[in-house]
């Protein structure tokens, strides 16, 4: 083995980070997870593809080795790359996989976020429960990360760029090379006749990381030394204020964050507006920010964070103001805000048959309609001749829940039991023949419900959000 300077610093850092956050042990166990490489084929990855092979001969890890190589089909050389990865591995007896993704061209949006995208949809196929996930980005990397970010505008969590350990998804993604510059990774590579895939695309100005990287960072070192290691520094001090945001919004979330059970289409978390208005508008919007990333929903602007401030939190008690942007939406109901993903447009008096023993799934995205044969309880069984179908609200509805004692508009009962204006005409109703027998999860109207020594059905709705 090679111990050069490059080498030794490289296997010294890598190695830190995998003992930090990984058991490296001198005994092999029978339940091993799996260290899921990104393999590109360049020269980053491939740098961390030989240094995890040269790490592995030295520590028995509990984890086994594979690399996940995603190709594109974006440069004519794509399935060369492929073969030339497979290759490489399979000389170094480590596991290898690759999976081919199609790339939306004619469109707007950005193919490098397209493209990256679709190489962690790849990843998490491969990624069970502990399993962790390696990545080659190193310092030049992060700068380049920080410095679009900047541009873009973005406060301290942004800033924070990338991490040498993060969460996606529940699975840890490492970066163990992220604080050891470009030059450093070339010299090992050199060293060790490592052989590697040059990308025409890594040369395309049109890209903002290419222009960065070819036009901008030259000059800037020519001005300031070690212009990457200063940039990935403020990205760490970034996610350190991010940490302590963080720590602060935890804070106050326990003050206004309220859990609630029944929620099909908005998220289970929703906070009061009493109390947000109790705090001073930098925190206000921090805890807004925090509960949006802990939902998993995208983060909004500054502008629809302001919104957000005047248009709901300053709206009537019984308005239904609604804040949208790109993938999520904020609504306010009675006291609270509620979060969600943007909600499915149901048009027209739709009429579907339902045979009560199978799962139903509905249509647009709203879930799926399941049945538990319950003795002396539940929605009867249908009498021969008694169609049910699945309906939606078209307005004037009435029926009498078992156990009132009258008969009232479903306007009236929706309001009664809470349910947000917007869940409104989402919720499937159930009907026998013409007449509403039940709505999942709420109730059954009266004359159908099971009687004393009969089965019936108990109803669940469970929805994807």
């Amino acid at each position: 083995m090679i111990n050069s300077v490059a080498t030794k610093k490289i296997h010294a850092v890598v190695s830190d980070c995998l003992q930090s956050r990984l058991e490296l042990n001198s005994e092999k166990h029978a339940s091993r997870n799996k260290l899921v490489l990104g393999y590109s084929g360049g020269l980053d990855s491939r740098v961390l593809l030989q240094v995890l092979h040269e790490l592995n001969n030295l520590y028995s890890m509990e984890y086994d080795l594979i690399a996940i190589h995603v190709n594109h089909g974006l440069q004519k050389d794509a399935k060369d790359w492929q073969q030339h990865c497979q290759q490489t591995a399979e000389n170094l007896g480590i596991g290898f996989f690759y999976e081919t993704v199609k790339i939306d061209t004619d469109t707007s949006d950005s193919i490098e976020e397209l493209a990256r995208n679709a190489r962690y949809e790849v990843f998490a196929r491969y990624l069970d429960k502990g399993d962790v996930l390696c990545l080659a980005h190193h310092q030049e990397d992060q700068a380049e990360t920080f410095m679009l970010r900047l541009l873009r505008g973005s406060g301290s969590l942004g800033l924070s760029s990338m991490q040498v350990s993060s969460l996606r998804d529940k699975n840890i993604v490492l970066r163990p090379m992220l604080n050891l510059s470009k030059k450093l990774l070339t010299t090992y590579a050199h060293e060790h006749n490592l052989q590697w895939v040059e990308d025409p695309s890594n040369l395309d100005l049109d890209y903002d990381r290419n222009y960065l990287r070819h036009k901008i960072m030259p000059l800037l070192e020519q001005r300031w030394e070690s212009v990457s290691q200063r940039f990935s520094r403020s990205a760490e001090l970034n996610a350190e204020a991010s940490k302590l945001l963080d720590v602060l919004a935890d804070q106050d979330m326990v003050l206004v964050c309220k859990t609630i059970d029944d929620a099909p289409l908005t998220k289970n978390q929703i906070l009061e507006i009493t109390g947000l208005k109790k705090l001073e508008n930098d925190r206000r919007l921090n805890v807004i920010r925090y509960w949006l990333r802990s939902l998993d929903l995208s983060l909004p602007s500054r502008v629809k964070l302001r919104q957000i401030n005047s248009d709901i939190l300053e709206a009537a008690d019984d308005g239904e103001p609604c804040v949208s942007w790109a993938g999520a939406e904020i609504r306010r109901f009675r006291n609270y805000l509620y979060a969600m993903e943007p909600l499915p447009v149901v048009g027209g008096i739709q009429v579907s048959n339902w045979n009560l023993q199978k799962a139903f799934k509905l249509a647009e995205g709203l879930g799926e309609l399941s049945s538990t044969l319950v003795s002396n309880a539940g929605l009867r069984k249908e009498e021969p001749g008694e169609q049910v179908s699945v309906r939606y609200r078209q307005g004037g509805e009435r029926c009498k829940p078992v156990g009132r004692s009258g008969s009232q508009t479903l306007k009236k009962l929706f309001q009664e039991y809470d349910i947000p204006p917007w869940e409104r005409h989402l919720i499937p109703l159930i009907y026998y023949n013409d007449q509403l027998a039940a709505v999942p999860g709420k109730w059954v109207c009266e004359g159908f419900d099971a009687q004393s020594g009969q089965n019936g059905y108990l109803l669940s709705w469970k929805t994807c959000t």
